[in-house]
């Protein structure tokens, strides 16, 4: 990870700080308004350099998908089932949920094991 300004440190230590209190990660106003900025834009392009610094990842399109990296010790950010990415005409889908649950597990540094079961035999 790439050295962080003064300020991008402060707005990290905001958004860990909220995550070790709420359990999720803060939206980018909860971020602006813990700052001081005017306007949410300084949040964001704050957290536009911290994701170019490699200190924080962003799911895109996804409210409260703020994921704080650090060395493989990362909060695990389960995706949210009722986001629109996994429901196509009404129907979820269950195989981009899994994958997406796999990806959350690798990124928060737990090994995950994978099981193909097909006609209910393990294989």
């Amino acid at each position: 990870m790439q050295e962080l300004t003064k300020q991008q440190r402060a707005v990290l230590d905001v958004i860990t700080n909220y995550i070790n209190r709420n359990g999720i990660s803060p939206t980018v106003s909860e971020i602006s308004e813990a700052m001081g900025f005017k306007s949410p834009n300084s949040a964001t392009l704050h957290l536009k350099a911290l994701k170019k610094k490699g200190a924080i990842a962003i799911r895109d399109r996804t409210s409260r998908s703020i994921t704080v990296i650090d060395g493989g010790n990362s909060p695990l950010c389960i995706p949210d089932t009722n986001d629109i990415n996994y429901w196509f005409d009404g129907v979820f889908q269950h195989k981009r949920y899994e994958r997406d649950i796999y990806k959350a597990l690798q990124s928060a540094g737990i090994d995950a094991v994978t099981k193909r079961v097909e006609n209910n035999y393990e294989q």
